[in-house]
């Protein structure tokens, strides 16, 4: 997979209106934006290029997505997902939500300060989980280090 140097974001929705103002939003923010029709489409992207975090329509053709969802986080678990859906109900968030970390709901119509402010939320959150898995490895290998310094002694 390609993973680009800036945030790369995949937007999913199969109505062009929304998915356009959704591109159009995230490039103002200075993202790498690719989008896509379908989930179809979607998953022939997620199979080429590591996204950090997918805005995806909840409901489309063949491919929802939920199936995204799914899909995105098993290829890569530090990716972000964000539903749209205008049917939002507490049953379907909890469910969808349950066991889905990094998982966020958008609410349409979409808002576009909302929509930036929740990407930007979740892609931070990742840069901090990032930094303390890093750190966490480091910390290890510091340890790993001095346990060998201490056994040549």
């Amino acid at each position: 997979m390609i993973k680009l140097a800036k945030e790369v974001i995949l937007v999913v929705d199969d109505d062009d209106a929304i998915r356009l103002a959704c591109i159009a939003a995230l490039k103002t923010e200075g993202y790498v934006v690719t989008s896509a029709s379908s989930g179809e489409v979607a998953l022939e992207l997620l199979k080429k290029f590591k996204y950090d975090l997918v805005l995806t329509d909840y409901s489309m053709g063949e491919v929802s997505g939920l199936d995204l969802l799914k899909i995105s986080k098993a290829m890569n678990p530090s990716c972000h997902v964000i539903l749209m859906t205008a049917f939002a109900s507490q049953n379907l968030a909890k469910e969808v939500l349950r066991g889905h970390e990094g998982t966020s709901f958008l609410c349409k119509p979409i808002n576009v300060a909302n929509l930036r402010e929740t990407v930007k939320n979740c892609l931070a959150r990742g840069v901090t989980k990032k930094h303390l898995e890093d750190t966490k490895n480091l910390m290890g290998e510091m340890k790993s280090d001095k346990n060998t310094i201490n056994s040549n002694h």
